[in-house]
């Protein structure tokens, strides 16, 4: 059954609505719950735009583990300095953004602890850089999520405990996905 439709351009760049199925998105914060071990002792940040599917995996997690979520201001999203304080402020344990806000955050923090209270910190949406994984991964678990709206938010996972050389990995399918590499044809390669 249908749990909710939005709006992306996706690769096409042509505006579609994409429709989710419950069982989707069930699938997709299961696993984001169990992953994290998400619970009550946790705090989240919700920062996304509502018309962004991230928004569902910075809220819905949350609200079904028992999670504190503090939201934010979209004053306090644009000046960095503002976020990183209300992230030390609430002591936030785990933090789901945008690599674009991570590498703003990042330029806010050098020279201090910064977030230091984090258990985990969660990109997806865009290419992760590596400096910012080897900026944080000795203080945190880095995560780098992959996958289009059409997807239900997220197909796989990579934890910054693997190695990686040059390149982000997009990582491994999460529970109840398949991924297949293909061509520009769009045939199956190795």
């Amino acid at each position: 059954h249908l749990a909710y439709v939005i709006y992306t351009s996706g690769s096409t760049g042509k505006p579609k609505g994409v429709m989710i199925e419950h069982k989707a998105i069930s699938n997709t914060i299961g696993w984001v719950i169990n992953h994290y071990q998400l619970g009550k002792e946790d705090t989240c940040v919700f920062s996304s735009s509502i018309a962004f599917d991230m928004s569902l995996l910075q809220i819905l997690p949350c609200l079904l583990s028992s999670a504190r979520l503090i939201a934010v201001s979209e004053d306090t999203q644009k000046d960095p300095a503002r976020f990183l304080s209300l992230i030390e402020q609430y002591k936030v344990t785990q933090l789901t953004i945008v690599p674009g806000l991570l590498e703003a955050l990042s330029d806010q923090n050098i020279g201090s602890e910064g977030l230091r209270t984090l258990q985990g910190l969660t990109c997806g949406g865009d290419i992760l850089k590596p400096i910012l994984v080897n900026r944080y991964r000795h203080q945190t678990l880095v995560h780098n999520l992959y996958g289009p709206t059409e997807a239900s938010i997220l197909v796989s996972h990579w934890a910054s405990n693997d190695n990686f050389h040059g390149i982000v990995p997009i990582g491994r399918g999460i529970s109840n996905t398949q991924l297949y590499v293909l061509s520009s044809t769009g045939t199956p390669v190795p």
